[in-house]
């Protein structure tokens, strides 16, 4: 029986399919937070071109629908 150094790890083919989904993730992850903040910048630029109309936007909440009225939800929720 031969013994091997403890850190030394063989390529098979289980560790390059798990390595290479870990590279897969976080490529795809890097992909969707750079979408999601390229959508965050339209959105400012969006609020930027018309101030008044974004400041009344955000000053009168949606109305409540059935779901809220049925659970007790009020009307008015922060960052709604």
């Amino acid at each position: 029986m031969k013994f091997r150094k403890p850190l030394q790890a063989e390529f098979t083919v289980y560790v390059k399919s798990s390595l290479g989904l870990v590279i897969v993730s976080l490529t795809l992850n890097l992909i969707g937070a750079k979408w999601m903040g390229d959508l965050h910048l339209r959105r400012i630029n969006y609020a930027a071109e018309n101030l008044k109309r974004w400041e009344n936007l955000s000053d009168h909440p949606k109305p409540a629908n059935s779901y809220h009225l049925k659970t007790g939800q009020r009307e008015w929720r922060p960052g709604h």
